[in-house]
């Protein structure tokens, strides 16, 4: 018994000087009512995925006999159209037998939430479902899949039941679709909109947050001021941060 506490204690040493720190994984509304789904499990799988649009149309304009004069290529020649935006499906598991047996969907309700129109949202002048991120430690800190996203569909499954008819046990399929890019080569100076919010997580620095909102990590100036931090190297994880446009 006592080696195996030992052996324990020395894995929870080692993990802490690697510097990994078990987070749970939540979602984030960055819209009023700035809605928050813990994540009762993280997620074991996640899928993301980004297409393009190319077109490859040999037909060509002209006369007949300006067609024939066209040399023949075995490959096309393939013309960038456009892109379509990131997105992240995962699949959540919620458990509440452990937990006096309360009703799952104080979990499932409020995914359910994001994916409708708020009255508080509404009353902020937006006539859409709030926009969300999908935060979880280290993942969140990648340049490609920390977008600002809509959630365009949510799949939920009720696996277990209490006699009374309460679920108590739910699988959720969910998926989020970007709005705005994390990539360093975008000008975040040119949007009309900054991001709304920025939750910190374990390990990140308000100058490191500056660089992948505003391009330059210089401008962590910009983001004390705006939320008032009397010491910005004292970053807290869950700490919210606003975010706003760079004065020109």
């Amino acid at each position: 018994m006592l080696s195996a506490l030992n052996i324990n204690a020395t894995r929870a040493v080692n993990v802490l000087r690697a510097g990994y720190v078990p987070v749970k994984a939540m979602i984030v509304s960055v819209d009023p009512p700035f809605i928050t789904v813990p994540c009762q499990f993280n997620p074991s799988e996640i899928q993301f995925s980004k297409s393009t649009h190319w077109s490859n149309d040999t037909k060509k304009e002209g006369t007949d006999c300006e067609k024939r004069t066209v040399k023949r290529q075995n490959i096309p020649k393939a013309e960038f159209s456009s892109g379509e935006a990131p997105r992240l499906k995962m699949q959540l598991f919620f458990d509440t037998t452990s937990v006096g047996h309360l009703d799952v969907r104080m979990y499932t309700d409020l995914l359910v939430l994001l994916t409708v129109m708020n009255p508080l949202t509404q009353l902020f002048g937006f006539e859409r479902p709030p926009l969300v991120k999908f935060i979880w430690g280290m993942f969140s800190a990648s340049l490609t899949m920390a977008f600002t996203a809509y959630i365009p569909s949510v799949d939920i499954k009720f696996t277990m039941f209490l006699p009374d008819g309460t679920p108590v046990r739910a699988e959720a399929e969910i998926e989020f679709v970007a709005v705005s890019s994390m990539l360093p080569f975008q000008n975040p100076t040119s949007r009309s909109e900054a991001r709304t919010i920025w939750v910190v997580t374990e390990g990140q620095t308000i100058d490191w947050i500056a660089a992948q909102n505003y391009g330059d990590p210089a401008h962590w100036r910009h983001i004390a001021k705006t939320n008032n931090l009397m010491n910005p190297k004292d970053l807290r994880p869950g700490q919210v941060l606003k975010l706003t446009p760079l004065q020109s």
